[in-house]
């Protein structure tokens, strides 16, 4: 939320680099070499009842790999920072050639030695890293040399407080949100319903991620540059594009929400799965209820943006709080615990999507654009169908 200030002057761009960016690249510089120096000695990890295993003999290996760590965390940084830059083009690019590069350099190394060792795959991706993350380099110099001197409308001191307590309540966000996410449902449903099932709850929730991945990779970076960039444009400016960055993304979630609604029963092989009676209604809630949240990624950057993520962190904790009570309390008078969870998770989760919609619409007057023509859901769900039919 704060690109704005930074990229408005080489002298901001400076003080933001000397309290932000440096300490955080040397954090990572830093930080992945604990783990060099703790599984190197094997003398303190086998004290560790059942930590063992971390202890790795090949130090040249582990050196690689905790370099590649270090370089791969910087690249990414400037890469973030590119993209907020609207930087795209270089920045893919970079991608490309550093996939390229990695490519080449396995297989040439597997034709050379006839087979592929750990050394062979950790350290082209060094080399691959390390040409990717001097090429952005090279692009976020020539970027910085382009910002003016310094901008008399432009508040000169760093907003640090304001940074660190937006970061901190983001970090308390994201924390948060993993409640919701498989790392917690699946292990959660194993617990219920037993192993088997809960690797058809994995598989519907790895569908689930990886929709979600493209999704914030498409258009979650680009609406964190769009709203960053318009932090300081007038109130009008905000609303429009919020409206339109909801226009390109909705039709889009729209199609695959039904398409998987309509198709679940099918994508997943329940045919090979003998002996065991799937409880579909509990994937479809867990879908949906997982799916869902890719429409509110654009009000949660919008949040963010506006340097109001304690809003939803403290609206998450409340929630937390409201389904472990009224779960609790439900199953000492209902006999079938899990579906008390499920219907207060999903009942909880809708609140909060409400809420958000409604705190955001109170607060800046930004209103979705939920609308799609009925010619475009009658066109998915004939699609959707057709795939059904066709399976």
């Amino acid at each position: 939320p704060f690109f704005s200030w930074t990229s408005a002057s080489k002298k901001n761009f400076r003080q933001w680099s000397k309290y932000i960016l440096i300490p955080q690249i040397l954090i990572l510089c830093i930080a992945p070499w604990f783990l060099f120096f703790l599984c190197s000695s094997s003398l303190f990890i086998n004290k560790i009842k059942g930590f063992s295993f971390l202890c790795i003999n090949n130090k040249q290996l582990l050196f690689v790999f905790i370099l590649s760590i270090t370089i791969d965390g910087i690249r990414k940084t400037i890469n973030g920072i590119l993209q907020m830059a609207f930087l795209n083009k270089p920045s893919a690019l970079a991608e490309m050639a550093s996939v390229l590069t990695y490519v080449i350099m396995v297989w040439t190394t597997f034709f050379i030695q006839g087979s592929f060792t750990a050394l062979s795959i950790f350290l082209p991706f060094l080399v691959s890293a390390t040409i990717s993350i001097i090429w952005l380099s090279i692009t976020l110099y020539k970027w910085y040399k382009g910002l003016g001197l310094e901008k008399t409308n432009t508040n000169s001191s760093l907003p640090l407080k304001r940074i660190l307590r937006v970061r901190f309540f983001c970090y308390g966000q994201g924390i948060s949100e993993q409640i919701f996410s498989h790392n917690f449902l699946v292990p959660f449903f194993a617990l219920y319903i037993g192993i088997a099932q809960a690797g058809v709850f994995h598989f519907v929730s790895s569908v689930e991620h990886y929709i979600r991945t493209i999704i914030k990779r498409t258009f979650g970076l680009t609406s964190n540059a769009l709203f960053s960039n318009i932090k300081m444009q007038p109130q009008k400016v905000k609303v429009d594009l919020f409206r339109k960055a909801t226009q390109k993304l909705y039709p889009t979630l729209y199609l695959l929400l039904i398409f998987f609604m309509v198709n679940l029963t099918k994508i997943i092989p329940s045919n090979n799965i003998q002996n065991i009676n799937i409880h579909w209604h509990y994937i479809y809630a867990f879908f949906f209820i997982t799916f869902v949240h890719s429409f509110f990624i654009v009000y949660e950057r919008f949040f963010i943006n506006e340097e109001k993520v304690r809003i939803l962190f403290l609206a998450n904790v409340l929630i937390y709080i409201a389904i472990f009570i009224t779960s609790f309390i439900a199953s000492k008078v209902i006999s079938n615990p899990l579906s008390i969870f499920c219907a207060v998770f999903v009942l909880f989760r809708l609140f909060y999507y409400a809420f958000i919609t409604h705190k955001a619409y109170k607060l800046w007057h930004i209103n979705a654009s939920w609308r799609i023509s009925l010619k475009k859901i009658f066109a998915i769900i004939i699609l959707s169908l057709v795939v059904f039919l066709s399976l």
